[in-house]
């Protein structure tokens, strides 16, 4: 009878509201992470998105935020996606993840059917991560719009 009223307790304590406001960063991150699966997507976006507004300044939020892109390009939901990846890009602007936010961006201008978007971005990835592990894929992809589209006669970046 003791077990089952601490086993109770516990699962109440980690239901409630109360206990998610307490969490950390990382916890919270990692929270989030268990909720990824396809049948709990909001869940983890709430927790995602949580985490970006408690702790706009750590090394998860970032990457909180890219889930959150991520949850809105599966609901095809482009146009918020793309106001996540601006977010990004001016408030975090020496951030280590600018590159697979960068083809993030690709995907989400590619969804809108912006090719000249797609264009762009991929320029941006291939000329400023030159050491990016996305840059090959990012150059690959130019170089099929580049045979689509014809070459672009000046890639401005925005």
């Amino acid at each position: 009878m003791r077990n089952l009223c601490f086993f109770l307790l516990v699962v109440l304590a980690g239901c409630s509201r109360r206990r998610i406001d307490g969490m950390s960063a990382k916890e919270l991150f990692r929270a989030a992470e268990r909720h990824r699966g396809a049948d709990r997507a909001e869940r983890a976006f709430e927790r995602y998105s949580l985490l970006a507004e408690k702790y706009p300044d750590t090394i998860y939020t970032v990457r909180a935020i890219g889930h959150m892109i991520d949850y809105h390009v599966y609901r095809r939901d482009y146009t918020a996606a793309e106001k996540l990846l601006e977010r990004v890009f001016s408030e975090y602007p020496d951030s280590p993840y600018l590159d697979i936010m960068g083809m993030r961006w690709v995907i989400v201008a590619y969804g809108m059917g912006d090719l000249e978007k797609v264009r762009r971005k991929c320029h941006e990835v291939v000329s400023n991560y030159p050491a990016s592990k996305h840059r090959p894929k990012a150059q690959k992809t130019l170089e099929l719009l580049n045979a689509r589209l014809g070459p672009a006669e000046s890639v401005a970046t925005p």
